[in-house]
């Protein structure tokens, strides 16, 4: 009996680690995925790569210093 116990507890365990582990990996994925779109247009709100120099929805200037005359 006791076997047994032990048995579905390492199961659970071992379940709970997984989806902790893929939870993590997600994480990371998404604050990577948001490092590479860290540029927002003024103009449309759209998610740019931050090494863009113009908005590839709108052709907005992203170069903030230039785009605050506009």
């Amino acid at each position: 009996m006791t076997a047994i116990f032990l048995g579905s507890t390492c199961k659970t365990i071992m379940e709970e680690i997984t989806n902790n582990v893929d939870a993590i990996i997600s994480d990371r994925v998404q604050k990577e995925l948001e490092n590479s779109f860290e540029s927002k247009c003024m103009n449309c709100n759209a998610l740019n790569l931050k090494t863009a120099k113009f908005c590839d929805q709108c052709g907005q200037n992203l170069d903030i210093k230039n785009s605050r005359g506009s």
